[in-house]
């Protein structure tokens, strides 16, 4: 699952450093750093998969009560 979630966002990550690096499209606040951003979007990316799951998991344990 981390294998994925990372595929997903190192690109992401790349394209919005990049931006930042070379237009005035994206500024950082002072303490805000490169690693905050990858690290937000991989915590982010994770709640949203066990999320994802645990509604999953919740529909099928409702179906077969039904």
């Amino acid at each position: 699952m981390i294998y994925k979630i990372i595929l997903f966002i190192f690109p992401m990550f790349l394209i919005e450093l990049w931006a930042e690096k070379k237009t005035n499209l994206i500024r950082w606040r002072r303490p805000w750093k490169w690693y905050h951003t990858l690290l937000s979007l991989t915590v982010k990316s994770v709640l949203n998969r066990l999320m994802i799951g645990a509604i999953r998991a919740l529909d099928e344990k409702v179906e077969k009560s039904s």
